[in-house]
């Protein structure tokens, strides 16, 4: 699969370096919230993912301590002062005009996700509400903005974000991709904090 537009979604709908509050749930695939850069890349055989365009940068694992059957490809996105803030794994869907695997994998996970960290707070399940609105259009609708969607989002007790979602490539018959993103506390302290330095910058500036 083409690289994932991961980091479109770094804004999903928010230790090693510096200790703050609670880090929240668990972090999947055996890793652990706010283990440093240097670490990570060491640890997991990391490689940069994109350009660095802000204090965090987008890595694609290469190796983890635990494997999970169905998806290939695994990314972290680590901060410069928190470390490790973000993981995002990826489903790759092939020759599935009509959605059959997409929607089964997808209800498989959101029932595993929805266990483990109780229901959504959010999710939406439709297609072919504007364009492509035949039924072997199911990938082609998701990539098209407002036509369908197949997401849910959950907020654990403890903090962070866990989304997961269908997506079509780039408006292609029966290619797709599924995605779980888990965002860290530690996620939400950085979007405040560079919240927070634009401010001020912009305060100082006028």
């Amino acid at each position: 699969m083409k690289k994932i537009r991961v980091l479109a979604a770094v804004a999903l709908i928010g230790i090693t370096s510096v200790a703050i509050a609670d880090e929240g749930y668990q972090a999947p695939l055996g890793l652990k919230w706010g283990e440093s850069k240097e670490s990570f890349i060491k640890n997991y055989n990391a490689s940069p993912a994109d350009k660095l365009q802000s204090r965090m940068r987008l890595y694609a694992i290469g190796k983890l301590p635990v494997n999970v059957p169905g998806f290939d490809e695994f990314y972290a996105l680590l901060d410069q002062k928190y470390g490790l803030v973000k993981i995002v794994i990826a489903e790759n869907i092939s020759e599935d005009a009509y959605g059959n695997k997409g929607t089964d994998d997808y209800k498989k996970l959101q029932d595993i996700l929805t266990k483990k960290y109780g229901k959504p707070s959010v999710h939406y399940e439709y297609s072919g509400k504007t364009v492509y609105t035949e039924d072997d259009e199911f990938y082609q609708c998701l990539a098209y903005q407002g036509c369908g969607t197949y997401s849910s989002i959950y907020k654990p007790t403890d903090g962070g974000t866990i989304g997961l979602e269908v997506h079509g490539r780039s408006r292609e018959r029966g290619q797709g991709y599924i995605t779980i993103t888990y965002e860290s506390t530690l996620f939400d302290q950085v979007i405040r904090e560079e919240d927070s330095d634009s401010k001020n910058k912009v305060e100082q500036g006028l």
